[in-house]
């Protein structure tokens, strides 16, 4: 189970100046809460004693929702999502046990409240629960053929599913940015562009930790073969520096498999191929940087949308504050 003592997410009550894509919100009514799920038919029953207290973030991401859902008690929860929606929920902290559709609650395992029956779920006290709602025509337009079946076959009724630990501890990991992102730059989600990247980024980030479960007899490629699909991806990449692929596209133009890609970078690269974007994209910033006038610029020029996750991720690969190595590079010129 996870037990966290310390909630990694923060909910401020929404202001004018919040941008038009995230709806926050505080609820102290097990149902003003349940309400909060939009389309959902939840009912919420309290099981355990003391006040009520709840709050829900929702971020519109071009066809994509994304939410953020915590409540304080033990629940006996109840609903249906609409037809033709698919929601995938992960939770990110909880305190004691909890079950769903019959099953229990694992660190491995993903919630699929999809389907045509309704779900039931006994949720544990101070559950942090996040995820997306898609709907199923938009996300299985972006899977292969392979993969599209295999999720077909996961969203017929609610349950959990269960996937690799590594991927769902990253997934946890870049999903927690996110609301933190939104808490403390929410100017990023006034942008266009950065919102349409951002989306694609959750989507593929979900898919990819979903589809660790898929085609795990891909066909494995000789040496050459995964070199000349690694320096493929780098052109791509470098192609549009501000719009960073997402895996679907990167698979759509080279002509493979999501598994046959993550085999590559795993045996060649030991890291993802979302992992290598992102180190391709850091390289970039960093050679911009001889010649920006800011941190700032070259991040954005990359696609950069949480310059604290940037700073972050640029020390960890090259030892130093991207504001550091730029007042160095800068003395050289």
């Amino acid at each position: 189970m996870i037990d966290l003592t310390r909630q990694p997410l923060s909910f401020p009550p929404p202001d004018e100046g919040s941008p038009q894509h995230v709806r926050s919100v505080s609820t102290s009514d097990i149902e003003e809460q349940a309400a909060q799920l939009r389309g959902w038919q939840q009912h919420y029953s309290q099981l355990s004693s003391g006040a009520f207290r709840g709050e829900f973030r929702e971020l519109e991401l071009h066809g994509l929702q994304l939410f953020f859902e915590t409540t304080s008690s033990n629940l006996f929860q109840t609903g249906a999502i609409q037809k033709d929606t698919i929601a995938i929920g992960l939770p990110l902290a909880y305190k004691g046990e909890g079950h769903f559709c019959g099953e229990a609650m694992s660190e491995t395992s993903l919630h699929f409240f999809s389907g045509k029956d309704g779900f039931e779920y006994l949720s544990p006290e101070s559950l942090i629960m996040s995820g997306i709602v898609i709907q199923t025509r938009d996300l299985l337009e972006q899977l292969t053929q392979r993969e599209a079946e295999v999720v077909s076959a996961l969203i017929e009724k609610p349950q959990l599913v269960k996937v690799d630990a590594h991927s769902i501890a990253a997934l946890r990991q870049f999903i927690t940015s996110i609301s933190q992102m939104a808490e403390h730059a929410p100017q990023a989600l006034e942008n266009e562009q950065l919102l349409h990247s951002l989306g694609q980024s959750i989507f593929n980030s979900f898919i990819d930790t979903i589809v660790t479960r898929i085609d795990r007899d891909a066909p494995r490629l000789s040496n050459a073969q995964r070199l000349k699909l690694i320096k493929d991806v780098r052109d791509i990449v470098v192609s549009a520096p501000d719009a960073p692929p997402g895996i679907q596209d990167i698979c759509n133009a080279l002509n493979v498999s999501r598994r046959t890609l993550q085999n590559c970078f795993q045996v060649s690269m030991n890291c993802t191929p979302l992992d290598f974007i992102k180190i391709v994209r850091l390289n970039g910033v960093r050679s911009m940087l001889r010649h920006s006038t800011t941190v700032s610029e070259a991040a954005a020029h990359w696609g950069f949308w949480h310059f604290g996750n940037f700073a972050r991720d640029y020390r960890a690969l090259f030892g130093k504050l991207p504001s550091e190595e730029h007042s160095l590079l800068q003395k050289k010129r």
